[in-house]
């Protein structure tokens, strides 16, 4: 069996976003390790098809060990870990003042903690990588770290935690280059959930907003504003994970920011 190149840590990738940004790895030659609970039909169909660059680990992305032993078994068939691209999240819809103390805690719990095991877990492999540059860690933020929008209180609050986590891993790990990313709003289960449930949970302004995407998507319209297949930030976001820039390291970026598209 040869051995890829690289080798890349994708949680997250069960469908959406992750499964495309795992496919498009993996169509480059890209070793991938992922840990999840479940596995999907599509998570199934890229283990058949690439049984010698995927290894598929069942456990949670926010226990500690899990991640510890996903890792090893990385660094045991392919002998080296190089990048992660942590994708992993969940969404708690609601203003400060109707989002419950324990959803709170459900929420930093997968975004927050849940992304600090992962990266822990990783860190020592990619100390090590003998990629140009060295290691690479992406990740997934949201524009709603930064403009906080009324109604994902918590929501925007764990995200705004990962910036300045990949901040912190700028000015503690100098081998490591660590960048946090907003997808766009991208077509996935989480966002048309958004649309279906959330009419009755978050403000109008929103849910607007969230609708006007899916239906930009639906139309064929391309401004940033539009809901976008996975396949489009995945793209960018596979490539960030073995060649992001020393200048990205420690910033919050778009995926269709022009000085990322340039890259």
């Amino acid at each position: 069996m040869s051995l890829p190149c690289a080798v890349v840590y994708v949680t997250g990738a069960s469908r959406g976003l992750g499964i495309a940004i795992m496919g498009k790895l993996l169509e480059n030659g890209v070793g991938v390790l992922t840990l999840q609970r479940t596995c999907t039909p599509q998570l199934r169909s890229l283990e058949e098809l690439y049984q010698n660059m995927l290894i598929n680990v069942t456990g949670s992305v926010t226990k500690a060990l899990d991640n510890k032993v996903a890792v090893s078994k990385a660094i045991e068939r392919f002998g080296h870990l190089d990048a992660a691209v942590l994708n992993a999240g969940i969404a708690v819809m609601g203003t400060l003042a109707t989002v419950e103390l324990s959803e709170w805690r459900t929420q930093f719990e997968v975004n927050v903690f849940g992304m600090v095991a992962r990266v822990v877990a990783a860190l020592p492999a990619l100390r090590e990588s003998k990629l140009p540059g060295g290691g690479r860690l992406v990740l997934m933020s949201s524009l709603v770290s930064t403009v906080a929008p009324e109604g994902l209180a918590a929501y925007s609050a764990s995200k705004a935690a990962v910036d300045s986590l990949a901040r912190s891993l700028k000015n503690e790990e100098p081998s490591i280059t660590a960048v946090s990313i907003h997808p766009g709003m991208v077509a996935t289960d989480m966002v048309r959930e958004f649309v279906q449930n959330g009419k009755e949970n978050i403000p109008a302004a929103m849910y607007n907003w969230f609708d006007a995407g899916m239906n930009a998507e639906r139309s064929g319209a391309t401004d940033t504003d539009a809901s976008v297949p996975p396949e489009v930030p995945a793209k960018t976001i596979a490539w960030l994970a073995f060649n992001a820039p020393q200048e990205l390291n420690g910033r919050f970026v778009c995926s269709y920011d022009e000085e990322v598209a340039e890259l």
